[in-house]
């Protein structure tokens, strides 16, 4: 089994998926910007990482991927389209519009848009690729304020957060109950 994971972070996910579903024999392929994230990924077995904006051409050959994962991560379905083998499937997590919604406001993060699953079959429907199914999950989490202040910076809003400005929020606010809400996604190629 043949496996992208664009947008992989530390890999995190990569290996749960190939943890769970996959034999010994795979070949994983582990894309992120971030070439400290791309270290991580790059210990798992059988993976290649590589730092990579995944709104180029993906490094890969044209329909040489059983599966494409892009988990809360920016989305090119076009070149997932292109990667995908035939009987291929791309699994796309994204989050709910009440995905962490305790924690937004005050730590200064975005929110997620409603009608997320309909403009992302939409777009995904304009590369050929068709949506086969989605799951939703939901759960609380209690987080502290190291794992608030990650939290906040690991998402699109990170980059315009002030270090320090962040921490005194987070301290501020001490131990939360934090809603985790996301969709997943199946995507498969137009037959």
């Amino acid at each position: 089994m043949d496996v992208l994971d664009a947008g992989a972070g530390t890999g995190y996910y990569l290996k749960e998926i190939l943890d769970l579903t996959m034999p010994a024999s795979h070949d994983a392929l582990a894309l992120d910007i971030s070439r400290y994230a791309m270290r991580r990924a790059a210990k798992l077995p059988n993976t290649v990482a590589l730092v990579w904006d995944v709104w180029r051409k993906l490094p890969t050959a044209d329909a040489s991927r059983d599966i494409v994962l892009n988990c809360f991560a920016p989305h090119n379905p076009s070149e997932f389209h292109r990667v995908l083998r035939p009987s291929g499937a791309c699994i796309v997590v994204t989050g709910e519009p009440n995905h962490l919604n305790e924690v937004i406001e005050p730590l200064g993060m975005l929110s997620v848009a409603e009608g997320k699953l309909a403009a992302l079959q939409e777009k995904f429907a304009s590369e050929e690729l068709m949506h086969s199914e989605t799951e939703y999950l939901s759960y609380q989490m209690e987080l502290g304020s190291e794992d608030l202040y990650n939290l906040a910076f690991m998402g699109p809003a990170g980059h315009h957060l002030s270090p320090e400005t962040l921490r005194g929020k987070v301290q501020s606010l001490g131990q939360q109950l934090v809603t985790a809400s996301f969709g997943v996604h199946v995507f498969i190629p137009k037959r």
